[in-house]
């Protein structure tokens, strides 16, 4: 097709032929998930197989993205739980949706706070993504405050970087962003990242301190 040939109604055409029949989301959900144990409340949390590319033997909570055949984000959330501890969806109750924010990666969280029906033992982990599991007391995550830092995302021209090409340009780092992290340290498990902004927007939630504009 030559340069002349190029019109608007061809251009539209073209493009529409490259237009995705489905827009993936990056939409996840987790479970702060509450046990009755000997000891009282206590949150599980899970441990990541170490055998995974992203973030692998990290704590985190059951949890994952929305797939096309869940029709909401609490099946989402069940869903996943389920298979990653090997649980009944029955024994996974749902209490409510604590809320959700986005990440600084992009990613939207949806937050869901429940209770498993099962003992410690009905637990079948998925070895595939799960590595072992543990319970925090919920007053001993109540009564302690999280150790805060922080991080920066940047950028940085590679070695090849045509800098004649442009003005103003250096190879330093530039600072594009900057966020808190939080950090709990029980028994020398370390609680940190997303999965400590979902926990403490839990607790603040039953400790009736939502944040303004939570959705």
């Amino acid at each position: 097709m030559g340069r002349n040939e190029l019109t608007f109604t061809k251009i539209a055409a073209l493009m529409r032929q490259h237009l995705p029949e489905h827009t993936p989301t990056r939409r996840t959900a987790v479970l702060v998930p509450l046990m009755e144990t000997t000891n009282g409340l206590e949150v599980l949390f899970q441990v990541r197989s170490f055998d995974l590319n992203w973030q692998p033997g990290d704590i985190c909570f059951p949890g994952g993205h929305y797939e096309d055949g869940d029709e909401t984000m609490q099946n989402t959330v069940v869903r996943e739980t389920s298979e990653e501890l090997g649980l009944p969806a029955e024994c996974i109750e749902v209490f409510g949706k604590v809320g959700a924010f986005n990440s600084p990666l992009g990613m939207e969280v949806h937050i869901f706070a429940g209770r498993l029906h099962a003992e410690m033992e009905d637990i079948r982990l998925d070895p595939d993504e799960v590595q072992e599991c543990f319970t925090v007391p919920l007053p001993w995550l109540i009564e302690h405050q999280p150790q805060r830092a922080i991080i920066k995302h940047g950028t940085k021209p590679g070695d090849n970087f045509p800098f004649d090409l442009l003005c103003g340009y250096s190879d330093d780092w530039k600072i594009r962003q900057k966020y808190p992290v939080l950090f709990y340290n029980y028994n020398n498990r370390i609680i940190w990242g997303l999965t400590a902004e979902v926990l403490v927007r839990f607790l603040n939630v039953i400790a009736e301190k939502r944040p303004k504009g939570e959705k």
